[in-house]
């Protein structure tokens, strides 16, 4: 089966990438969408793809981050304002970002005669796009326009069992990157980091 892959550099989407490489013909896709790290998360995409001779296609979706709602910052109420989103410009968090990637990659994926699209959620982070309804309503809502398969392999599973995938399919980690922070290097301390570094330590183990 031919799957386009949503490949961000990323513990997850890594595991995901290489797991399925062993039965699926996959096509790699990295979406810039405007994020912070998307320069740093780029070259650990094509590290990610290297072990499997293949490059991701990167296309790009610009502009959101950089664009506010007529009205938002003097909005009466505070509660709808982007920044009691969670949403700043510094911020890791974009809303709608899993429908956006998984928009983007259904497109690619019906222009290049495919019909099977792939992303990287997982269990235990809270949001409500890494969920199975989540993937069910973006699958019906993708398939309006001619059928779209969603999978979604690692949904439900923690970071800590995906480092174990991961070990178990002798998958590399070391060159993943996931710092919300968006630097050259990890800086360590956000959660980005923090996860990743659990991730590698239980893959590490014997």
């Amino acid at each position: 089966m031919r799957v386009v892959c949503l490949t961000s550099g990323g513990v997850d989407s890594t595991v995901m990438l290489h797991v399925l490489s062993r039965r699926n013909e996959v096509v790699p896709l990295f979406v810039d969408y405007g994020q912070s790290a998307a320069r740093r998360e780029k070259r650990a995409a094509v590290a990610a793809c290297a072990p499997l001779r293949l490059r991701p296609t990167v296309v790009s979706v610009r502009g959101l981050r950089a664009t506010r709602a007529a009205g938002a910052r003097g909005a009466a109420d505070k509660r709808q304002a982007p920044e009691a989103l969670g949403v700043t410009p510094s911020s890791p968090y974009f809303p709608k970002r899993n429908m956006l990637l998984l928009s983007a990659s259904a497109a690619f994926a019906r222009l290049n005669s495919c019909r099977v699209v792939a992303i990287g959620v997982i269990g235990g982070t809270g949001y409500g796009d890494q969920t199975g309804g989540f993937v069910n309503s973006a699958q019906a809502a993708l398939s309006a326009d001619g059928d779209i398969a969603v999978m979604a392999p690692l949904e439900g599973m923690s970071k800590i069992e995906v480092a174990r995938l991961a070990r178990s399919n002798g998958v590399a980690l070391g060159a993943t990157y996931s710092c919300d922070r968006g630097g050259d290097r990890h800086c360590g301390r956000c959660d980005g980091c923090k996860d990743r570094r659990a991730a590698l330590n239980e893959a590490r183990r014997a």
